[in-house]
């Protein structure tokens, strides 16, 4: 049991590694991992304190990649809101079509010849905003 539990510890922290620089979140697979070793040896070499110090740590390290990710979002030209596409990851996209409709009609009441514009200079028949209605103002 204690083989399976060191190959298991091994190779769940390989694939985390592998898995951070994907976007995916490594870095809960060898917490888990951390806890499948200390069950599989009945806690006897991991205990309790050393499960809190782990996730103590891996709790840091996701608090310090967000801040990251907003700080660097805003650093380079992205507002406060994209920065919340870091966390968003997790809970899957969130489909506010209904958003991304108004802040393109929002544009095309502003370049009223934006959409001409674009299918005569790419030749294409089809929108880049599919499925929207829209009304030019005289």
């Amino acid at each position: 049991m204690t083989a399976l539990a060191n190959v298991l510890l091994i190779g769940l922290g390989l694939i985390g590694l592998a898995m951070i620089p994907l976007g995916l979140p490594g870095l809960w697979v060898m917490v888990g991992g951390i806890i499948a070793y200390g069950w599989l040896t009945d806690f006897r070499s991991v205990g309790v304190v050393m499960i809190a110090i782990v996730l103590g740590i891996a709790f840091l390290g996701e608090i310090i990649d967000n801040w990251l990710g907003f700080r660097f979002a805003k650093r380079y030209g992205g507002s406060t809101r994209s920065g919340w596409g870091r966390p968003a990851r997790w809970v899957g996209r969130r489909g506010d079509r209904r958003a991304d409709r108004r802040r393109r009609q929002r544009y095309l009441r502003a370049h009223p010849r934006a959409l001409e514009d674009w299918i005569a200079q790419s030749g294409n028949r089809v929108s880049p905003f599919d499925g929207m209605r829209v009304t030019w103002a005289a």
